[in-house]
């Protein structure tokens, strides 16, 4: 059975669902309106977000799968202030082309995410890094 996890500041834990990530570098221009949360406040809530879209996209690819190859590929996207994904790249590769270009199709195809309450200033975007874990397991 296939998984992936998605790190976080704590030593990974191996799982089938991507958990917590690291928080990345924040940058923002200056904005009068304040926001409801602190900036790391609304980062955090927007990670946890990208996590739970990335579940619903997720796919470990056949060819990785047969040949058992494993690794960590680190995904740097910028969220934008109207919730689009934006300059989604490969940070880190782990090795594996196909498992690289896996973790690109599978944060693209989230496309957006929508503020469910948590609004920010217009002129703010947030740098996110998402480390996806591809990883084989038993059973």
């Amino acid at each position: 059975m296939a998984g992936t996890e998605l790190g976080s500041a704590e030593p990974p834990v191996e799982m089938a669902v991507p958990t917590e990530s690291r928080l990345a570098q924040q940058h923002a221009a200056p904005s009068s309106a304040p926001a409801p949360y602190s900036a790391a406040e609304l980062q955090t809530r927007l990670e946890r977000r990208l996590h739970a879209a990335l579940r619903g996209h997720f796919a470990y690819p056949a060819l990785a799968k047969k040949r058992g190859w494993e690794g960590l590929v680190k995904v740097g996207v910028r969220v934008l202030a109207d919730g689009q994904l934006h300059d989604v790249h490969v940070l880190a590769s782990s090795g594996h082309r196909v498992l690289d270009r896996a973790a690109l199709r599978s944060v693209l195809a989230i496309q957006r995410l929508d503020q469910q309450g948590d609004p920010w200033p217009p002129t703010r975007h947030f740098d996110i890094v998402l480390p996806i874990k591809y990883h084989l397991v038993d059973g």
